[in-house]
């Protein structure tokens, strides 16, 4: 995200998970303190991308 986005400018974030809510919200808290967020929250992926991806995953997407 630093590469593509800097750390100064706002961004909007979303923290997407597959059963890790635990995690998700570590990495949500790892961006809030990195990058200036005007939006930042967690989500849950589709179930179809739940399927796809398997338990355990996080992702991220952003744009500013």
């Amino acid at each position: 995200m630093k590469e593509y986005m800097g750390t100064s400018e706002p961004i909007h974030v979303a923290v997407m998970l597959a059963d890790v809510l635990e995690e998700a919200q570590k990495l949500k808290d790892r961006v809030a303190a990195e990058f200036n967020c005007t939006e930042l929250f967690i989500t849950n992926f589709s179930p179809i991308m739940g399927y796809a991806t398997g338990r355990g995953t996080l992702a991220l997407a952003f744009y500013k």
